[in-house]
């Protein structure tokens, strides 16, 4: 295991301010930390989104060899040169109180159509840990790929999902050619590529 030098009580947290609450929560930061000569840091500003944590999930389907993805518009991708709607794996955010397995499990479903049990934890992961405080629970699930519907998503949340049953080999190709754009499908895939060199 990596040992830290320092953890969270060599920062020392000044003044927090709420800046917005809607979609996500944005608060200012005025801190100083310890530095790695022991000293401390001056003090700064800096502010954070603060999100919770969400879940993503890679589905393959060991039968047919293939893999299922969502494609859906990213506004946050709106500047990129082919388009803001990315293909990715299954994703949800986890609200206050519930399970983690049984997001995984809900939001599979909700966006893809398809049932799982028992998704397999991989990785937990900051996504942008400079600005955000969301961290990613990252499962495997094996799947049937054949239960996969065409369009998914729910209406009152905004969600328009194209959802696409791909053969391994070819989603492994568009991973090593930069087609993907998005850090939980890039690691993930990364990850089940690996995973099954092993097997």
């Amino acid at each position: 295991m990596i040992k830290y030098q320092y953890d969270k009580s060599d920062v020392d947290i000044q003044k927090e301010e709420l800046l917005s609450d809607n979609y996500l929560q944005v608060a200012r930061h005025v801190l100083r930390h310890k530095k790695f000569n022991g000293d401390w840091s001056q003090t700064f500003e800096r502010e954070v989104v603060h999100r919770g944590s969400a879940v993503s999930v890679i589905l393959y389907d060991p039968a047919l060899d293939t893999i299922v993805l969502v494609e859906q518009f990213r506004l946050g991708a709106l500047s990129d040169e082919r388009s803001p709607w990315l293909m990715e794996l299954v994703a949800g955010v986890i609200d206050a109180g519930e399970d983690e397995v049984e997001v995984a499990v809900r939001e599979t479903k909700e966006e893809t159509g398809i049932t799982i049990t028992a998704p397999k934890e991989v990785y937990r992961y900051y996504t942008s840990p400079g600005i955000c405080s969301e961290q990613v629970i990252l499962y495997y699930a094996e799947c049937d790929s054949q239960e996969a519907v065409k369009t998914a998503g729910l209406e009152y949340e905004n969600e328009d999902i194209k959802v696409h049953v791909l053969p391994r080999e070819d989603v492994f190709q568009h991973l090593h050619t930069g087609q993907f754009k998005n850090v939980n499908t890039i690691a993930g895939l990364q990850w089940l590529q690996f995973h099954l060199q092993e097997k």
